[in-house]
Formats: C-alpha cells, sequence, structure tokens
C-alpha cells in the first residue's frame, strides 16, 4: 500500500530542493547577509522561527538552518564553485515556493535547479 494511502490522501508537507549556480564568491560567503536574508524569508512565509544556527567555515562557505515550528530551511554555501543549496521544507499552508524564490532573487544564479516534493 502506497504511504500516500496510509495518510487517507493527506499531504504533509511541501519540500523544496533548490541548487543555484554562477554565483559571486561575496554573495556567498557572507554570512551576516545571508542570516539576514533567512529572517526576511522566514517572516515573508508567516514562519516560526524556533532556532536559528549559522556557521562561517574556513577559509570560505556558510551552513544556516532555521529550524520552525513548521519544519525547517537550511542553506550551504560553496563559494569556491559559485554554488549553494538550499532546502525549504513546510507544512500546512505555508507557501515555500515564495521562500524559494525570495533565495533565487537574492542570489541572482545563472542556473536554478528547483524540485518541489509533496510528502
Amino acid at each position: 500500500m502506497e504511504t500516500w494511502a496510509l495518510l487517507g490522501g493527506r499531504l504533509m508537507g511541501t519540500h523544496i530542493l533548490l541548487s543555484l549556480y554562477g554565483i559571486s564568491f561575496g554573495f556567498l560567503d557572507d554570512e551576516h547577509s545571508i542570516r539576514e536574508l533567512f529572517n526576511r524569508v522566514s517572516e515573508a512565509m508567516g514562519a516560526t522561527v524556533l532556532n536559528r544556527f549559522c556557521y562561517k567555515f574556513q577559509p570560505q562557505g556558510v551552513t544556516v538552518v532555521y529550524t520552525l515550528a513548521e519544519s525547517h530551511i537550511s542553506l550551504h554555501s560553496f563559494p569556491e564553485d559559485g554554488s549553494v543549496a538550499i532546502d525549504c521544507y513546510t507544512c500546512g499552508a505555508m507557501d515555500s515556493k515564495k521562500g524559494a524564490q525570495m533565495f533565487i532573487d537574492y542570489f541572482n544564479p545563472v542556473e536554478i535547479s528547483m524540485q518541489e516534493i509533496n510528502r
């Protein structure tokens, strides 16, 4: 029996997997600006932030994870490659696509790969 049927056809949430390429090193290595972006994204989505984690790697790279009452948003930047991997999983009526678009607008990538998974 499929998982979907086991849940009675209910959607638990939407998971957006976003890979962005061709981004300026400076955007991807700026911990402060990325943290501010996360604050704007979570606010625009109407998310309830439970916990914020940010780590700046040496010599470059940033990881940010926001735990939400509605699930999570995470980012791992690879400035040396000009790329970033972002996950945005939300449940309920939240629009994770809105958050994904805000990341795309901010980073202004040359190439975008986006997958939407309904769970």
